[in-house]
């Protein structure tokens, strides 16, 4: 028994080695996107007229969570989202982190962090704002949740006001 389990190891190692290493490096690392802060577009005296902003984005991690049931009462009714589609979000198990709610208000991110629910975090996102509200927005333009530039001079240097994006 013992020359077998000898053998059985040897070919675990000589012939799986490289498969269940590539398999333990999947299961334990992984990587998250960084998306970097948009440009700002300033008139010719420096006033800015469009400028990025820090905001937070829900993020739900089910392998974390005990109480769907309650996850799903409380951010329904933060998030004005419907509770069966966050309860949904909150069992499915097959996904290691699902994005909930991009762009929350800053009450709405404080509101959830008082409540200390478990599975439920927080990621950094960015949002677009226009300082002068309505003025010059036919030229300006304006961009998706994502960052891209859409229309006006958002869209025209977009290449440059992008950036660069990065990963952790």
């Amino acid at each position: 028994i013992f020359f077998i389990l000898i053998i059985r190891v040897g070919w675990i190692q000589l012939y799986r080695g490289v498969w269940l290493q590539e398999k333990a490096v999947d299961q334990w690392t992984r990587d998250l996107p960084v998306a970097p802060k948009r440009g700002m577009i300033m008139d010719r005296n420096g006033k800015v007229l469009a400028q990025s902003a820090s905001a937070e984005t829900v993020v739900l991690r089910p392998s974390q969570i005990e109480d769907a049931g309650k996850v799903a009462d409380e951010l329904s009714q933060i998030l004005e989202m419907d509770r069966q589609t966050i309860y949904e979000k909150a069992t499915d198990k097959t996904k290691s982190e699902i994005w909930l709610k991009r762009q929350v208000t800053k009450e709405q991110a404080n509101a959830i962090r008082k409540l200390n629910l478990d599975g439920v975090h927080f990621t950094e996102d960015s949002k677009r704002y226009y300082p002068m509200k309505n003025f010059l927005t036919q030229v300006i333009g304006f961009t998706s949740v994502d960052g891209a530039g859409l229309e006006g001079i958002e869209k025209r240097y977009d290449k440059y006001l992008k950036g660069i994006p990065g990963k952790i």
